[in-house]
């Protein structure tokens, strides 16, 4: 597959300091801004660099080349030398987080009037659709200037490397290698994921004093220290055409074997939910900004939840995206528990804050389409604002209301989009609850109506607390090897 894109390539500077703790930690990456490459003078620039690097003797060794490439082995253990033993300063090109929005994807978007390509402008594993297939959560909670849910192209070469990091939001990420040489990765599974964070605290102290520092991490970690510290750490071999895919929480890393071109991007399937209602917890007390509005993802799909199931009740027809929907609600489905403890959540918060009388109070200040954020932690504040008539474009989230300002809390108005009223009534309506999923169609004016006695019956084909399905997303067809980060052999020290 032919990607001709002429792209600025990020020059990830890998320089080794003298210091002891460098050496024995690793090394430190600068990330700067390189020189302007088109992909196929990149590949020349890759190309040259790989084959002087492994050159002895201006040969190769034929004991470690593989069709006239140096084995991935050999490859991955200078990488780690270099790492764990700097010698000498190391400088390599990457071309990172390049948006597929301005220099086009791999993956065909139009057919362009060829035929080959019209099954893979609708598959379910083009990755321009993966963020909105059939059952995933992401667009309830982007909004128009997001660009969490375009997929980003890597252009690499040997060496080229991106650090310990976890997906924003802790989200699922598919990654599609498209051409070059193989990646090798290395994943740390989600439940390990405290544990990791505890242990680059202890060997960056600094952290400790300035955590919202930690996704920023650029320092490379071996995987035999990691599991010094208790840590295992997985290992997999990604080689063109095929998929690896991240799971929530999982901190990976990856470097390339050689120049290769790749595509990644994140979607939200229901299980993700609880994960990413956990981590807007914990981005808020580290300061960190949002990319999406967790709010506004949880209340979107719950609203589409009741309205298919009013659909249903109101047309008996048994539709596919009926079936998706009623699996993750009823009192045990995951979409119901996790919006029925961010409303408990909220419905705290508003009691033990709210209840002195404002100056003034609106359901309706902010646009849909605008997002705003909490001017102390920059937690999203779709659902409610406190402000203040000294700080007009200044507004916190309930839990810093009283460090918007020092005016006295009577003068501070509160902002609401839904009253707990109404978001309770979501709630009974997720459980199950006829009455309440017609209160909320009749609120929200939703057609066709209906007289809720008549659906009513010991034979009626819903089912209001079954036990949700396993199936989040409806499967696909498909021929490619598709890797699971954490299902390769655990890597030896």
């Amino acid at each position: 597959m032919q990607i001709v894109a002429a792209c600025e390539i990020e020059s990830a500077v890998e320089r080794v300091a003298d210091s002891e703790e460098v050496k024995s930690i690793g090394l430190t990456s600068e990330f700067e801004y390189g020189p302007e490459f088109t992909l196929k003078s990149f590949k020349k620039y890759a190309d040259d660099f790989k084959m002087q690097y492994f050159r002895e003797d201006g040969e190769l060794n034929d004991a470690d080349q593989d069709q006239g490439e140096p084995l991935i082995a050999r490859i991955e253990g200078e990488y780690w030398r270099i790492i764990e033993n700097p010698s000498e300063e190391i400088e390599v090109l990457y071309g990172t987080n390049l948006g597929s929005g301005t220099l086009k994807s791999g993956f065909p978007v139009t057919a362009k009037n060829i035929a080959i390509y019209d099954k893979y402008v609708d598959s379910g594993w083009n990755l321009n659709n993966i963020p909105k297939v059939f059952g995933s959560l992401l667009p309830f909670g982007c909004y128009n200037t997001s660009d969490i849910s375009v997929p980003q192209l890597f252009v690499g070469m040997c060496f080229a490397s991106q650090c310990w990091r976890d997906e924003d939001h802790h989200l699922y990420s598919l990654s599609y290698l498209h051409l070059g040489n193989p990646k090798v990765w290395y994943g740390i599974p989600g439940r390990y994921y405290f544990k990791f964070v505890e242990v680059v605290k202890k060997l960056f102290p600094q952290l400790l004093k300035n955590p919202k520092l930690l996704p920023e991490l650029v320092r490379q970690l071996s995987p035999s220290m990691l599991k010094s510290e208790g840590i295992p750490v997985y290992r997999c071999v990604q080689n063109p055409l095929e998929f690896v895919v991240i799971f929530p929480g999982a901190y990976h890393s990856e470097f390339s074997c050689g120049f290769n071109c790749s595509e990644s991007v994140r979607f939200a399937p229901f299980d993700w939910l609880p994960h990413g209602q956990n981590i807007v917890e914990l981005y808020a007390g580290y300061c960190l900004k949002t990319s999406i509005s967790h709010d506004k993802l949880l209340l979107g799909a719950a609203t589409e939840a009741v309205s298919a199931i009013w659909e249903f009740f109101a047309t008996k027809k048994d539709s596919s995206n009926y079936q998706l929907w009623r699996s993750v609600i009823g009192k045990n489905g995951i979409l119901t528990r996790v919006f029925k403890s961010r409303v408990e959540n909220e419905g705290i918060k508003r009691k033990h804050l709210c209840s002195v009388p404002s100056s003034n109070t609106s359901v309706n200040l902010f646009d849909f389409d605008s997002k705003r954020e909490c001017s102390i932690c920059l937690f999203d504040l779709h659902l409610s604002a406190v402000g203040c008539s000294c700080s007009p474009n200044r507004y916190t989230c309930l839990r810093h209301a009283k460090q918007l300002c020092s005016c006295a809390w009577f003068a501070k108005s509160f902002f609401f989009r839904h009253e707990l009223t109404e978001l309770n009534l979501l709630v009974e309506a997720l459980e199950g609850s006829l009455e309440a999923i017609h209160s909320w169609a009749k609120t929200k004016k939703l057609q066709p109506d209906f007289i809720i006695g008549s659906r009513i019956s010991s034979d009626s084909p819903f089912e209001l607390n079954v036990t949700p399905s396993n199936k989040s997303l409806t499967p696909i067809p498909v021929q490619d090897v598709v890797i699971l980060l954490s299902d390769d052999e655990e890597v030896q020290s």
